[in-house]
């Protein structure tokens, strides 16, 4: 009965097919062996080769040991080769300041992405029951979970993971072959077939969320819905649909309100004002998805932080999540990215500008070039990171700085002086990216808010009688600040 649970489930959900590699995930424990050893089963029918993986989070010390010994040996016993790895799940909990059961789960599905990665296999198989499926949905209810909590663990899921070391983002295909499997079934094919898997005392210790709803909670709401697990699976299922026609719509909208930049996503306001509620909070939800990666979870609270933060905030107001994630408010989008933007901080002065010739600006990734000539450079009006400017009027030497405290100059076309700060909330320039702004100066002044506007008294004028045209360009393959929006 279990292994065709088992078979439709696969068949159902397309799982993995005949000549597939997957990458079964092995604890140890009643579930995981269960799966294993009717994984093996239907292997012989179609055509599955299998590739067991423990992990050794590190926590349990002897017993820790003796259970990655007994996987070994039940991998070789049926077969199969297996993959013993060690995690340091303590450490990586005090690294990303989270929860010992998320930094598990961080550290667990990581080893089965690279794994499966190098392996070339399909996916991995995870032996969670209809009785995890239970208490999972318990445990998101009890957070405040929306409609994405509420649906459970589904039967087939990809996540995107960093690697340990932050260098590469992996796919992840898992998939659950027992979800509709319970806890009495795997008891019961355990004894049929004689597998004596081991027991982990940590599924006791009533300090963990996890284990108070499976042996007090659910217990007790028992007594008040004898079928409440019944219930609870149904639930779950219908709230899978729902989601799934939500996230259509959010397909449909996708594409008109959220651009990809350098930074991260930005949104529309226009359009995004125009949306319900439901939409806004699961555009939001899509976007942490595809910046982080499914396993970053993020708390009903932090959405409606970020709906406030966006209807009512100032431009230039920021929100910060969890998982390094950042929300900042401009004035006709938002920003969510996974760390304030990179600003390229300018040298509070730099060596002199060579007059003619190029510069390149010591800790950035820009160039100056500069040429003398007795008329206007023709491309100077169509590109912002190109001026031309009275030689006889700038003075000398010429440097690059970032902004200062009290900085003025008198914008082209202005018949006097503005402070900087002034002139860069009325080109609404987020306040994150004006110390990524280069200023030309002198020691007459500013002579150019470099991509937005030279000073009024340096601009070529018909007594001009020596233009410098100067121009500020990238180096191959590096990135401009951006300025604008």
């Amino acid at each position: 009965m279990l292994v065709e649970k088992m078979r439709t489930a696969i068949t159902k959900y397309q799982m993995f097919r005949s000549g597939d590699l997957v990458v079964v995930g092995v604890s140890g424990g009643p579930d995981s062996v269960v799966l294993l050893h009717a994984l093996t089963s239907i292997s012989r029918q179609d055509d599955i080769a299998l590739h067991v993986a423990h992990l050794n989070h590190m926590l349990r010390g002897e017993q820790a040991a003796h259970e990655a010994e007994y996987v070994e040996l039940l991998a070789k016993s049926l077969g199969w080769p297996v993959t013993i790895a060690k995690r340091d799940v303590p450490a990586l909990r005090r690294q990303r300041r989270t929860s010992l059961e998320e930094a598990a789960r961080i550290a667990r599905y990581t080893f089965f992405a690279e794994l499966v990665k190098n392996l070339g296999a399909r996916c991995v198989a995870i032996g969670h029951t209809a009785d995890d499926q239970v208490e999972t949905v318990m445990m998101h209810w009890l957070r405040g979970s929306g409609l994405a909590g509420l649906r459970g663990m589904l039967p087939v899921n990809t996540y995107r993971l960093k690697t340990m070391d932050g260098t590469q983002t992996l796919g992840l295909r898992v998939v659950r072959p027992m979800l509709e499997v319970t806890r009495f079934e795997v008891e019961d094919y355990c004894q049929k077939n004689w597998l004596q898997p081991c027991l982990d005392s940590s599924n006791l210790d009533l300090s963990f969320r996890r284990n108070r709803i499976r042996h007090e909670v659910i217990p007790y709401l028992e007594t008040l819905n004898p079928r409440l697990r019944e219930g609870i699976i149904r639930m779950a299922r219908l709230v899978a649909d729902d989601y799934a026609y939500i996230q259509e719509k959010v397909s449909d909208v996708w594409n008109s309100v959220v651009r990809e930049g350098a930074e991260g996503l930005y949104f529309d306001l226009s359009t995004w004002l125009t949306l319900s509620s439901a939409l806004r909070r699961h555009l939001l939800k899509r976007a942490v998805a595809q910046l982080r990666g499914d396993l970053c979870e993020l708390s009903a609270a932090n959405i409606e932080k970020a709906l406030e933060l966006i209807s009512e905030g100032r431009a230039g107001s920021k929100l910060s999540w969890p998982h390094g994630l950042n929300l900042l408010k401009l004035y006709k989008s938002f920003l969510l990215c996974l760390s304030p933007p990179e600003c390229s901080l300018w040298p509070q002065d730099t060596e002199p500008i060579v007059i003619p010739g190029e510069t390149r600006i010591g800790g950035t990734n820009w160039q100056v070039s500069t040429r003398l000539s007795k008329e206007r450079c023709s491309d100077a009006s169509d590109d912002p990171w190109h001026a031309d400017l009275d030689y006889d009027a700038v003075g000398y030497p010429l440097t690059v700085r970032r902004r200062e405290v009290g900085d003025r100059f008198q914008p082209l076309g202005m018949q006097q002086e503005k402070k900087l700060q002034d002139f860069f909330v009325d080109a609404k320039i987020p306040r994150y990216k004006r110390d990524a702004v280069p200023i030309l100066v002198s020691p007459k002044g500013i002579l150019w808010v470099v991509g937005l506007r030279i000073d009024e008294r340096v601009k070529v004028t018909e007594q001009t009688r020596n233009v410098l045209c100067i121009r500020f360009a990238e180096r191959q393959d590096e990135i401009k600040p951006a300025l604008a929006e």
